[in-house]
């Protein structure tokens, strides 16, 4: 796939994808017009109920507390996993390619004769019939 082809289909994709979130928002009630009945009913009991100074706190801390508290221990549990996959061990230290590999012993590659046996070719057979392919796919 061509880089022209690729942008095309992003494009066409981001498009799509900018029509479906106008139209989920076109669907969303006015600000401040909020049609359910239960913004009412806690506007009329929370402030006494909970002894809150306003609303949005009594229902943050009293009527949502315990998924509060169940939210900020998942961005605890984050931060900490964040903090140890991060966090730097003793006698780490930062080495380069080159140093690692130093002394470092490489394994012996494959024999030329092993692999003459196992694919059944000589140098000279193979060289000769990779020059016969390559001459009779030239054109005249």
């Amino acid at each position: 796939m061509t880089p022209r082809q690729r942008r095309w289909i992003f494009l066409i994709a981001g498009a799509g994808l900018v029509a479906f979130y106008l139209w989920g928002l076109s669907g969303l009630p006015g600000f401040g017009n909020y049609p359910g009945p239960y913004g009412f009913a806690i506007l009329r009991v929370a402030v006494a109920q909970t002894n809150a100074t306003g609303v949005v706190s009594a229902i943050n801390f009293d009527y949502r507390g315990f998924d509060t508290v169940g939210e900020e221990f998942i961005l605890f549990v984050a931060a900490a996993g964040v903090a140890t996959v991060l966090r730097r061990l003793r006698g780490e230290r930062e080495r380069s390619a080159v140093d690692e590999a130093h002394g470092r012993e490489v394994p012996p590659t494959s024999r030329p004769w092993l692999r003459r046996i196992m694919t059944g070719l000589s140098p000279r057979s193979a060289t000769r019939r990779t020059f016969s392919a390559l001459d009779s796919a030239m054109p005249s």
